[in-house]
């Protein structure tokens, strides 16, 4: 790597991303936290007990809470930063918080939109909605679990992750593949129930009024 000046540094020091990082996680995975809590709060003043949409939405809970601990980790070593501004013992361990980073990246959507299917499911007891879901949910395991997979053996040997020797696979044409099926499944999920709504017997304004609230769900 090319020497780097001491006033070239401090230039890389000062375009830090490091701030805008923290307040964007911080920000959502306390909003991710709330909304949890706020849905179990919500059942238990109900009086009803916990489904398996609930303890899947936990279960991703904590998948989230486990992204923040390999977030602040790889923060520490670097993310955020000029490649150029971080030493090379760094940049090792950076790729080693990575790689568990992108593991437990890719089966959290999974786990989400299975609480919503199931969630779907104690909603609308429709015997052709629930066949829909099924086919849904069966397409949503088998996506993560091939994700699961392909994230802990992307490189051969597996070490070569953050040592950078070795053979991996080519991670923008996977980055490509699991944004498109990321799209197309959050589109599935969470419009599914949508025309169901509409079709029952409520006023236009609630209609619409669930319908956005659905649609939040792409954000």
């Amino acid at each position: 790597m090319p020497q780097v000046s001491s006033a070239d540094l401090a230039a890389l020091a000062a375009e830090d991303q490091g701030t805008a990082l923290w307040t964007i996680v911080t920000t959502f995975s306390v909003l991710a936290q709330v909304a949890v809590v706020g849905r179990l709060c919500a059942r238990r003043l109900k009086g009803a007990s916990l489904a398996a949409d609930d303890y899947l939405i936990c279960l991703a809970l904590a998948q989230s809470w486990t992204l923040f601990g390999l977030f602040i980790g790889l923060r520490q070593y670097g993310l955020g930063k000029h490649r150029a501004a971080v030493v090379q013992d760094s940049l090792t361990t950076f790729y080693r918080f990575l790689y568990y980073y992108q593991i437990v990246y890719c089966i959290t959507p999974p786990t989400i939109k299975l609480s919503l299917l199931f969630l779907y499911g104690r909603v609308f007891p429709s015997a052709r909605f629930r066949t829909l879901l099924w086919i849904t949910g069966a397409i949503v395991a088998v996506w993560g679990v091939a994700s699961l997979f392909i994230s802990i053996f992307d490189c051969n040997p597996i070490d070569g992750f953050w040592t950078r020797r070795g053979k991996c696979i080519d991670y923008k044409m996977f980055g490509i593949g699991y944004s498109i099926v990321n799209i197309v499944t959050d589109f599935a999920v969470w419009l599914m129930p949508i025309p169901i709504m509409w079709r029952v017997q409520l006023p236009l304004a609630q209609k619409i009024a669930l319908s956005i609230i659905f649609l939040l769900g792409l954000l």
